[in-house]
């Protein structure tokens, strides 16, 4: 069965001049359905929901802005959304990005917002 793996470390700075501490994140999950999405928009789009495939229950969500700004909604209302704002001249490393992990699948589709032109990708993994 195939897997995904995230390690890293958040490196927290709580004040100037004080030792950043670093917080241990990582995960590691199998999964048996993915999807994985670039979209483009050319002009604003509202709570257009997210082409899901057959992953009706990810555990892993990755959202990926490349350009301009989308918002990630659970309500097709657009209510409570997680927005993402890409920087105009960004590092080539530095994208804005949304990562969620949980034991348990997120049994709700997805929807997405853009007040105008935007691009990115979104990864569902079940």
């Amino acid at each position: 069965m195939p897997s995904l793996t995230f390690v890293g470390n958040l490196n927290l700075q709580l004040s100037d001049g004080a030792r950043p501490q670093a917080v241990p994140l990582s995960f590691e999950v199998t999964y048996t359905k993915k999807l994985l999405h670039d979209f483009s928009f050319a002009a604003a789009q509202t709570n257009l929901p997210v082409p899901q495939g057959t992953v009706t229950s990810p555990r892993v969500i990755y959202v990926e802005v490349l350009s301009g700004e989308v918002s990630i909604s659970r309500t097709i209302a657009g209510t409570a959304p997680t927005t993402l704002i890409a920087n105009a001249t960004p590092p080539p490393d530095m994208k804005p990005f949304l990562l969620q992990f949980s034991f348990e699948g997120i049994t709700e589709q997805l929807y997405i917002t853009t007040p105008g032109a935007a691009a990115g990708k979104i990864w569902l993994f079940e």
